[in-house]
């Protein structure tokens, strides 16, 4: 298994604990690094999605939606989850 390989499976298993927990990713300094930086795109704002869809253990399909957007001020980053939809 290449490392690129590894760090997609990574970036994916950490998007299903962030979707199914909030918990942060592990050095992720409050999601900035979970989030593309504003910067690199030449924005003042960028925004994220992640989606999870799932059947239930009687068959019924479940979507979990995360929201989050990630915002340039003039000295910080910040960083906020807009909403969750279940």
């Amino acid at each position: 298994m290449s490392t690129v390989d590894r760090m997609l499976i990574r970036t994916i298993i950490e998007c299903l604990k962030q979707t199914c927990t909030d918990e942060l990713p592990p050095n992720s300094r409050s999601d900035h690094s979970f989030i593309n930086d504003p910067k690199v795109a030449g924005e003042t704002e960028t925004k994220g999605q992640i989606k999870l869809r799932f059947k239930t253990a009687a068959g019924k399909d479940v979507v979990c939606i995360r929201f989050f957007q990630l915002t340039q001020k003039a000295s910080k980053m910040e960083f906020k989850a807009l909403e969750s939809v279940l």
